[in-house]
């Protein structure tokens, strides 16, 4: 990643962060719109606390921009975990989709075609850790 492009997606977390519950809020709102298979997944979750740890992953992911490795190590267990929660490949389009969505409506103008861009490129490359964690943690089909 451009340093200008880590530098954008810090910039832009921390005027996120005053607003960071209701992005949180709005990021779901988006998914189980578009994809409410995925709302079954939340069930029997407290959705404050999912909230927090959405927040608190993406906040992590913003901490280690610099650094690839630890930027896989903190993706892989997260990937391992969705497998675990029923997550499905068809899900990380639309993850992505409804946290750049909700990102713009929070932004505004201040979350321009560069911005958008380099989180983009971020949330491609940690979804792409995800899934192969994912799909090497799930069981083989016969």
């Amino acid at each position: 990643m451009h340093a200008d492009d880590a530098d954008r997606i810090r910039a832009s977390w921390a005027r996120l962060a005053p607003h960071a519950d209701a992005v949180a809020d709005d990021f779901y709102a988006r998914l189980f719109a578009t994809a409410p298979d995925a709302a079954a997944l939340f069930a029997h979750v407290d959705m404050a606390v999912q909230r927090q740890k959405f927040l608190r992953m993406v906040g992590d992911l913003v901490r280690v921009l610099d650094d690839p490795g630890e930027l896989v190590s903190e993706s892989v267990p997260s990937g391992r975990r969705h497998a675990s929660y029923g997550a499905r490949d068809e899900h990380w389009a639309l993850v992505g989709r409804a946290l750049l969505d909700a990102m713009a409506h929070a932004l505004g103008d201040d979350f321009d075609r560069a911005t958008r861009a380099a989180w983009q490129e971020l949330y491609t490359l940690v979804s792409a850790v995800m899934q192969r964690a994912a799909s090497r943690a799930r069981p083989a089909r016969v």
